[in-house]
């Protein structure tokens, strides 16, 4: 149920998109880029790292995979089917 396992369901969906955009972040720059991608027909799977981020329930509401969490992190890259053995090394 969608609504009780929102992380797993969205892990789930994004586990079967191909050629997705991640959007990281969804404050109000992130909400307009995502209106502007979904009128365009991209798929889109967000990652906002504050559960109570305003726009999340509009994008929830339209079906939009959100996960939560700090998209820094390889766990909740790979949630969102980013390829990570594609990433380039950082060089520091």
């Amino acid at each position: 149920d969608k609504r009780h396992n929102e992380r797993e369901w969205s892990a789930m969906v994004a586990s079967v998109m191909k050629n997705h955009i991640i959007l990281v972040g969804f404050g109000k720059l992130g909400y307009r880029t995502y209106q502007l991608l979904r009128g365009m027909g991209e798929r889109v799977v967000i990652l906002e790292r504050l559960q109570d981020s305003q726009f999340l329930a509009q994008a929830r509401k339209e079906g939009t995979p959100v996960i939560v969490g700090d998209a820094r992190t390889e766990a909740l890259l790979e949630e969102a089917n980013v390829a990570i053995g594609k990433l380039p090394k950082q060089k520091y």
